[in-house]
């Protein structure tokens, strides 16, 4: 199985790295995908069988209202068309919110359609599964991991 993993912040945070080595070991191979305009169908070379989302706001987030909307939409394209070619889509839901708190109704629009394309919405924690199951009302979608 080949999965992408995004956006690719190894960088500054390890957790993506572990999660990696230890998925590497059952016969997964792990590829590193980038963020920004178009990036998950640029992905789409790489042939995954599943994208590992990680975080979105990197994706369509910008400091301007009407650019991020427009980026919003951009991305969730994206991810309808990954899934029509057969992708699937694992998102690990690290917070209900980005940290800036830049644009909170359009994060709030953004993340529960991704809740909703996701095959698998993972979350680490009791607390967060029930923040995540009060905000965007999915169960159907949410595995504590």
């Amino acid at each position: 199985m080949r999965v992408l993993m995004c956006p690719d912040f190894r960088a500054t945070n390890p957790y993506q790295e572990l999660l990696a080595t230890a998925v590497s070991s059952h016969d997964i191979t792990v590829e590193w995908g980038k963020h920004g305009r178009f990036a998950l169908l640029h992905a789409l070379r790489q042939k995954p069988d599943l994208i590992h989302l990680h975080w979105s706001a990197p994706f369509w987030l910008d400091g301007r209202p009407l650019r991020s909307r427009v980026s919003a939409l951009r991305f969730l394209a994206e991810l309808l068309w990954v899934k029509r070619q057969g992708v699937r889509l694992v998102w690990t839901l690290h917070n209900l919110h980005d940290h800036e708190r830049t644009n909170p109704r359009l994060e709030h629009t953004v993340n529960r359609q991704i809740c909703r394309l996701a095959d698998q919405v993972l979350v680490h924690c009791t607390a967060m599964e029930t923040a995540v199951l009060q905000t965007y009302h999915l169960p159907q979608t949410l595995r504590r991991n």
